[in-house]
């Protein structure tokens, strides 16, 4: 009985939290199409991958919620450049009962003159570790995006995730079908503006994004996503081709989330 209660409270885990490993840099925990990819370690979206320059390996931690028991980790090897990119991407959620591990190959390819196409496959590990027994349950999803930039001082892009789930319906109180659109504008060099919404499992969701980097090793990064009440910054120092960013996530009811 008590099995069957931590199974069925693992399947609903993910679309209660809505938490999602990822870079300090990305602030929030949810799919967001348009982003500034000056930073290092800010990409999600398969398309925008190209956008990137050269060889990244990248890794971070956090402390979902503040919560001693809750873990985040996640690590990522990139590459972009004129003819597309590709990431190698993974990352862990939960605690010493319930965890959920995501493996993720994706790649971005131009299409036309201001287009480009990306495409990741996706394999979810979900699994319990009980005195009972342990269950352990791997879901597959496809995401695809596209993004275009007629002008180099503006960005749109498109992402949709869980594609095999949206076409068969099935598995979306696991995997929910996340679609997001948006725009980024960097009217000056070093300092963008972004707006997406996101339709995740909960609810739709605005956010709005600014970026600046006002020193060559130095950058600044704060966010605010109007439905959840949620706010995020964080700050990244560059020295020579290392990048270490601090991330903070204030949830108007689940607290603090820290990440490195």
């Amino acid at each position: 009985m008590k099995l069957a209660l931590a199974m069925s409270l693992a399947l609903h885990l993910a679309g209660a939290f809505e938490y999602r490993t990822s870079d300090p840099a990305m602030l929030f925990p949810y799919i967001r199409a348009a982003e500034d990819s000056a930073l290092p370690g800010s990409v999600i979206s398969p398309s925008m991958l190209s956008f990137q320059g050269g060889l990244e390996f990248f890794g971070s931690t956090s402390r979902p919620y503040s919560e001693k028991s809750l873990t985040g980790t996640s690590s990522a090897l990139r590459y972009s450049g004129r003819e597309g990119g590709a990431q190698l991407y993974w990352n862990r959620f939960g605690d010493d009962v319930y965890r959920e591990d995501s493996f993720s190959l994706g790649g971005a390819f131009p299409v036309l003159k201001y287009f480009t196409a990306g495409i990741s496959e996706n394999l979810y590990r979900l699994q319990i570790d009980t005195d009972e027994g342990i269950f352990t349950r791997d879901l597959y999803s496809t995401d695809m995006s596209i993004s275009a930039q007629p002008a180099g001082w503006i960005k749109f892009a498109f992402v949709q995730t869980g594609m095999m789930t949206k076409a068969k319906g099935n598995n979306k109180e696991i995997i929910y079908p996340e679609w997001s659109a948006g725009i980024l504008v960097s009217p000056e060099p070093g300092f963008s503006l972004s707006w997406n919404i996101t339709d995740c499992a909960p609810r739709f969701v605005n956010t709005f994004t600014v970026t600046a980097v006002p020193l060559p090793n130095l950058a600044v990064r704060g966010g605010y996503s109007r439905e959840t009440c949620s706010f995020a910054g964080s700050i990244s120092l560059m020295i020579k081709k290392i990048s270490v960013t601090y991330g903070l996530r204030l949830h108007s009811y689940l607290g603090y989330t820290h990440s490195l």
